[in-house]
């Protein structure tokens, strides 16, 4: 514990972050998300809903590129394998079984992160289609439905800023996405 003393502090929206990505999981899959963890599969169920929607933050911190957002994607990556690691303890792995679980998950999301981004950048719902389909994340129908819907997502977010994105985290926790200037004006 005295190590994280030294350590720079995480951005306020850190946890934001997460939870936003973990509620579109839950909207997505209800049925993963509704029973708790007891096989591996049931936890690479979760992982993979979870995994697609933080894939899309970070890609668009990426994207964004300043340096609040670089490190906001940063804490955020660091958070959710934070809080993998406290569910592999929670739910009985041993603990010289955590540190390599949680190795293969960090790589199983890089290989994620970078199929799927690519899908982002180039707003290509076939090729994120078929990489859901690959990643065992849905079935073939589904995974077509999601990809538009992912696809249109990041268009959405690429056209915001930073500040703006960080406002519409309750929304993205909510399961929804709406650019600012809209909700502000249905707020009046």
């Amino acid at each position: 514990m005295i190590f994280n003393f030294f350590k720079p502090a995480k951005s306020v929206y850190t946890e934001e972050v997460f939870k936003s990505a973990l509620a579109q999981a839950q909207k997505t899959f209800p049925n993963r998300f509704n029973v708790e963890t007891a096989t591996v599969e049931e936890r690479r169920e979760k992982f993979e809903g979870i995994s697609i929607f933080m894939a899309l933050y970070t890609w668009y911190l990426k994207e964004e590129g300043s340096k609040d957002a670089t490190k906001l994607s940063q804490d955020s990556y660091d958070h959710m394998f934070d809080l993998y690691e406290i569910a592999l303890r929670e739910q009985g792995v041993a603990d010289v079984r955590v540190g390599p679980e949680v190795k293969k998950l960090a790589a199983a999301f890089h290989g994620r992160l970078e199929s799927y981004g690519a899908a982002f950048s180039e707003a290509d719902t076939a090729k994120l289609t078929e990489s859901l389909i690959r990643n065992h994340v849905c079935d073939k129908a589904k995974a077509m439905g999601l990809s538009i819907a992912l696809i249109s997502e990041a268009r959405k977010m690429k056209s915001q800023n930073l500040e703006d994105w960080i406002s519409n985290l309750k929304n993205l926790q909510k399961g929804i996405y709406e650019p600012k200037e809209y909700v502000e004006e249905n707020a009046s």
